[in-house]
């Protein structure tokens, strides 16, 4: 099928922001912390590029990685031991 970095191109998602997190301009792979993103926003921007490949082109992504995050610092986590 075709390459993910051609399908974000095509839908015109490269360089798309959400908050702290944006597509990759060079490689539609890749999202890029702006610096203060949460694991959140990263998901966000996901579900969004997700959402518009499915509709666009009735293709279905499917993540190769397992996403494991926190949206606070793990010193600040209450169920962490101190």
């Amino acid at each position: 099928g075709p390459k993910v970095d051609a399908l974000v191109r095509e839908a015109g998602m490269s360089g798309v922001r959400v908050r702290g997190v944006r597509i990759s301009e060079e490689d539609g792979n890749r999202v890029l912390n702006e610096g203060d993103a949460t694991a959140r926003d990263v998901l966000v921007l996901m579900d969004f590029l997700r959402g518009r490949i499915a509709r666009e082109r009735g293709i279905k992504l499917v993540e190769e990685l397992d996403v494991i995050g926190r949206d606070r610092p793990l010193a600040e986590d209450p169920s962490e031991p101190s």
